[in-house]
Parts: C-alpha cells; structure tokens; sequence
C-alpha cells in the first residue's frame, strides 16, 4: 500500500469563514468564540480580500481540494463570491460543511453550484424535527433541512452527512442512519461530541457515556454495512467500536505514528488521576496505562482528555488478542476514497 496520505490530505485545505451561525447547537465547540469580542474580531480580519489572498497562497502550495467552514460559511454575504474566486483559482474540489439551511432556498442553490461548489456536507444531527431542532436550539430547522434535501437530490447534487452524536440523539442512532441513507448520503460521518464549548460547560446534560451510545451505535453501524454506505465514526475509541475498527476516522487522516508510550503524566488541572496514561497526538487524548495491553494499543486515539476529567478511564476494557501492528491492517480501502 502506498504511504501517501489518505484523501490526498497533503493537497487539501479548509478555510474558515468566521464564527457567525444561525444555529445555537448544544454541543458547539465554538460557542464562546461566537458569543465574545473573538467573533468580532474574526469578522473585520477574514475580510474578502483575505480569503482570496489566502485561497491565491494555497492553490500556489499545490492546494487543489478547498473546504469553507464556519461558524456556518453560507450566511457570508460574499459566499457565492469565495466560491466562483475558488474556481478561478482552478480548484479542483471545492467543498463546503454547512448546517443546509441556506440550501432551502432553490435559488441560492442554484447560484452556488453554477459558481463551481462541488458538494455540500450537510449536518445533520437527527432524524426528525424533534430531535434535529433540539439539537440545533433553532426551530424550524429542521425543515429548513429538509428543502434543501429536497433541492439537493431534484438537482441531481450529491451530499455528505455529518452527525455530532450526543444525549439528545444517542437513543436514536439506527433511526438517523435509516434517515440518512434513505436520503442518499453519499457519505456519513459521524462524530462522538467533543467535551468542549458548551458540551463541556454542560458535560453532564450533553455528553453520553460510551456505554450507552454503544448497542445503538452498533446497531446502526450493521445496518451501514449491511446496505454497503460508507460510514465512518470519530472520537470513539476502538474497544468500544469493537467489530467496527475499521470505520474509526482517525485511521483515515493520521498515517504519522502517535505517540503511545505510556508515562507518568501530571495533567487534568494537575491532579494525577491514575499511575500512567499514554498520550496520544490529536485534540489532547489520553489513553490509561493499563491500555498498552489491548490489541489496538497502537492504532487507537484514546479518550479525550475532557471526557477522562469527568469520567475517568472506568469505561474503556483492553481488547485482548493479537497486536494490530499499524492502521494499515484496520484501513478499508473502500473508506480510503474521497
């Protein structure tokens, strides 16, 4: 197998457009950028003219996959604009992660293709209205997703899914994999939440625990498989993907080794919680000294640091059997695709 990066990731960019959104998710890591003079401050340096200067360095670096991110990027006024300067700019891919509301209206749609979007990677963090709004802190929308669902497949546009999974959908994981494959997403992902911004501020309310994500998370996961969709799960660590390493997305864009020594380590406001932890390489994760004992010891991210805070390392079990010497073992090559 080739050791170039997965997707191409050394030719792949991501912009962000700022912090402004139209939703209130529960889980947003950058609330407080959104709610503070940060917000402000980004909006008055990512001008226009920035973005461009940007987009201009990148493309001559060898750039030729661009993805904007917010905030929610489409609520620019300049948006349509960003993105016919990134076709100029001859991107080959030019990609956008949006909460799909703007997309409800058949006209904005419209113009944003026609100036050279390739695809959208809609969020979507439920099956219905309940439980999308809920998330989301935005009545309506739901609906407002459910046009652009409408919009999307009537114009022939393929789409990714992306879900946050949290308290408030962790009971409906295999109802959102029915919704989203009934939908032809061409591609799901899907991400345990991060305990940060207001999921942290909130941890209790908005974190599940692994333990209890795990029988809905399987169930959902057989049924990806079953119907042959490409799925892949961030932030959850592999004992309790089990059966379904494979679809663990960290494998996918990370081929540099992560430190997996196990070491004494003083962290978590000082306080040493057990005798060892091994620290991992991405989003500051943490794996328990007795770890080193599982099967997927060296291919596996850890908890994040956050969730280890509050919950310790009582949940995660060592996988026992044969060591899984690299990812590449684990690797789908079908997933390995942009």
């Amino acid at each position: 197998m080739s050791n170039a990066p997965p997707y191409g990731l050394d030719r792949r960019a991501e912009i962000g457009l700022g912090y402004t959104c139209n939703n209130r998710c529960c889980f947003c890591s950058e609330y407080y950028h959104r709610t503070s003079d940060i917000a402000e401050e980004a909006r008055q340096q990512i001008t226009t003219a920035a973005i461009k200067k940007k987009m201009i360095e990148l493309r001559r670096k060898g750039v030729d996959h661009l993805t904007f991110l917010g905030g929610e990027p489409t609520i620019r006024k300049d948006f349509i604009e960003l993105v016919d300067f990134a076709r100029r700019c001859r991107f080959r891919t030019i990609f956008v992660t949006t909460n799909g509301r703007r997309f409800s209206d058949r006209t904005f749609m419209q113009e944003a293709f026609e100036a050279g979007l390739s695809r959208v990677n809609l969020s979507i963090h439920g099956p219905n209205a309940a439980v999308h709004d809920a998330a989301t802190g935005s009545p309506g929308a739901f609906e407002d997703l459910a046009a652009a669902l409408q919009n999307l497949q009537e114009a022939g546009h393929d789409f990714w899914a992306t879900s946050v999974i949290h308290s408030h959908n962790a009971d409906k994981l295999p109802e959102l994999m029915r919704f989203l494959i009934d939908q032809h997403a061409s591609r799901i992902h899907w991400a345990f939440v991060r305990p940060v911004g207001r999921a942290y501020e909130h941890f209790d309310e908005i974190v599940p625990t692994y333990r209890a994500i795990a029988p809905g998370l399987h169930d959902a996961l057989t049924m990806a498989k079953r119907e042959n969709r490409r799925v892949t799960v961030a932030n959850v660590p592999l004992c309790h993907l089990g059966e379904f390493a494979a679809m663990a997305d960290e494998l996918y864009w990370n081929r540099q080794p992560i430190r997996r020594h196990v070491e004494k380590f003083v962290a978590l406001h000082g306080e040493k919680r057990e005798s060892g932890y091994a620290v991992t390489g991405g989003h500051y994760k943490l794996k328990a000294a007795s770890c080193a004992t599982c099967r997927f010891f060296l291919v596996c991210d850890g908890v994040p640091g956050e969730y280890v805070e509050h919950r310790g390392f009582s949940e995660q079990k060592p996988v026992l059997g044969t060591r899984v010497p690299s990812a590449d073992e684990l690797r789908d090559p079908e997933l390995e695709q942009p």
